[in-house]
């Protein structure tokens, strides 16, 4: 996490539709001007079953800290359910709860360095951003965007705006338009984010495979966000290859793809332990 997070009572500037989701821009300027790409708000549900839910964790999409009446905020919205369809729904002008920015961003290339980003679903929210990130620190760069109409959609166009390559495909054909975006880069670098957690292994393990130096996001639940309940935690291994546990929502999202214990995940999902970490994977 960079510096402590900002709590605030934020308001909607802007809503629209962004495909299936919903954008939403909220006045937040502590958040816009510590945010990276790679970290997460935590949003407090309200309405009449508020309650029973807890806080929405969203990407940052994107931040405009020189906005004109302040910085702003973008999340994407996913309609999954009671909360998140209460957010999307909010009015220009509502005011929200806010919790960040929390978790571990993007670790950057020191030198500029060929990068290939992969996003699927909601997953891909944070990475036209980062693409911009990396593109303005000399990085050559591609964009493969998994699921029909990503093509036309406004984070494909702001990615392109940046002089970024985007890569439109299917899921069946994900590994093919990978592979061709790497070998076309000569990519050293790779970043996954994807909605799903086999997605997330199976392409993470493959550019692993390959060479590249791949940071993934892990579409895991977070309940509280701020590491306190450890409910996050997921088994990886250290620079020695030692096994030690780290909570997603504090030392990651973002992780080296090498260094999860994949075969925990997908056996038996996060392990709720009563410990926490001592810090990130090193």
């Amino acid at each position: 996490m960079t510096g402590r997070p900002a709590r605030a009572e934020v308001e909607v500037v802007a809503t629209r539709a962004q495909g299936a989701h919903q954008q939403l821009t909220l006045l937040a300027p502590q958040v816009a001007d510590a945010a990276r790409p790679g970290q997460f708000v935590a949003v407090r549900i309200g309405g009449p079953t508020s309650a029973q839910l807890l806080p929405r964790h969203l990407f940052v999409q994107r931040v405009n800290p020189s906005a004109s009446y302040g910085g702003t905020v973008d999340v994407r919205v996913a309609r999954r359910g009671v909360g998140t369809g209460w957010l999307a729904d909010l009015p220009v002008h509502a005011r929200v709860p806010v919790v960040g920015p929390l978790g571990r961003p993007f670790p950057l290339p020191r030198d500029p360095a060929p990068c290939v980003l992969v996003g699927e679903g909601w997953g891909a929210s944070p990475l036209p951003w980062l693409a911009t990130v990396l593109r303005e620190r000399g990085c050559p760069v591609g964009l493969v965007l998994l699921g029909e109409g990503d093509d036309d959609s406004p984070g494909a166009l702001e990615a392109r705006r940046a002089g970024v390559r985007v890569h439109p495909a299917g899921t069946a054909d994900a590994v093919e338009a990978l592979d061709s975006a790497a070998r076309e880069l000569d990519a050293a670098v790779a970043y996954v984010s994807t909605s799903s957690l086999p997605s997330a292994r199976s392409l993470a393990g493959h550019l692993t495979d390959r060479g590249l130096a791949t940071q993934v996001v892990l579409p895991v639940p977070m309940p509280c966000g701020t590491g306190l309940c450890g409910r996050c935690s997921v088994a990886v291994s250290d620079s020695g290859g030692a096994p030690r546990r780290v909570r997603a929502c504090v030392e990651g999202p973002v992780l080296p793809g090498s260094r999860v214990t994949w075969r925990e995940l997908e056996d038996g999902g996060v392990v709720p332990v009563a410990t926490t970490s001592d810090g990130a994977v090193s």
